[in-house]
């Protein structure tokens, strides 16, 4: 298997956000303009976090003006980091 790493621009780390956040708004921008396309149970399985604090995340990020999002099909959403 080869491995693939996400590269976390250090002004991501200067956000006062917490850990999930981070993480979620490190894979929206490994994404580009394809923007991160996963649904909640999806993330939650992925980063080992409880789905309702995926849900708290992404809710944050939208507020803060981090994240545009929009639903794609079903539970699926595509997670865009605002430019």
């Amino acid at each position: 298997m080869t491995l693939t790493y996400v590269r976390i621009p250090v002004e991501l780390l200067a956000l006062k956000i917490e850990r999930t956040q981070l993480i979620i708004l490190a894979l929206a921008l490994a994404f580009g303009n394809e923007g991160l396309r996963l649904s909640n149970n999806e993330l939650s399985r992925l980063l080992k976090v409880k789905r309702r604090n995926i849900i708290r995340a992404i809710n944050g990020l939208r507020e803060d003006g981090h994240l545009n999002g929009e639903s794609v099909s079903g539970q699926n959403r595509q997670l865009v980091v605002s430019g």
